[in-house]
Parts: C-alpha cells; sequence; structure tokens
C-alpha cells in the first residue's frame, strides 16, 4: 500500500462562534475553511449528533437527497433540526482515498 505524501488538512469550522447559540426555529448556516487542494476523487462529510436523539443530520445524505461536494465551504441546516436547551457534536471529515 502506498500513503500518499501529504495528509487531507484539518478541517476547521470558521463560524465556530455562531453556532454556539443557533435559534432551532430557523436555518442555520455552518461554514468551514476549503478543503485545500481537492481533487474529484477526495470526500467531505458532515454529522451532527445528540446524545439521547444520536444521529439529527448528516451530508451527503442519499435518502434526502443531500450532497455535500468537496468543494462546499457551507452547509444549511434546516430549521427544526434542533431543539432547545440540548447539546449537538458535529464532525467534519476530509478524507482522501489512496
Amino acid at each position: 500500500m502506498t500513503m500518499p505524501a501529504a495528509n487531507p488538512p484539518v478541517p476547521k469550522f470558521s463560524n465556530f462562534s455562531e453556532a454556539q447559540i443557533v435559534n432551532p426555529a430557523q436555518d442555520f448556516t455552518l461554514r468551514w475553511d476549503a478543503y485545500a487542494g481537492a481533487a474529484n476523487e477526495d470526500a467531505m462529510s458532515l454529522s451532527i449528533s445528540e446524545g439521547t436523539d444520536g444521529l439529527v443530520f448528516q451530508a451527503p445524505d442519499p435518502c434526502i437527497p443531500r450532497d455535500l461536494p468537496v468543494t462546499a465551504t457551507s452547509i444549511v441546516i434546516p430549521a427544526g433540526t434542533f431543539q432547545s436547551n440540548k447539546v449537538y457534536t458535529a464532525a467534519l471529515y476530509f478524507s482522501r482515498p489512496f
């Protein structure tokens, strides 16, 4: 197996502060830094979960359908996805096949 010389960049949310106080009755746009050097075969995925509710949002999601192109730097999370007084955990992944 040949490993690539460089790993994908570490994804970082660019509006982390805004994401700490989200109005669940309104759409929320989550933003992150671009996947530098992304190629067509690379991938990106996002999951948001809550302790008792489990997975509440994911992208890509073929069942919705909801795409998440590797060139994306944001996604709109629809109103009603979150509930008041709950803590959610988001994970953004950049991946590169080798």
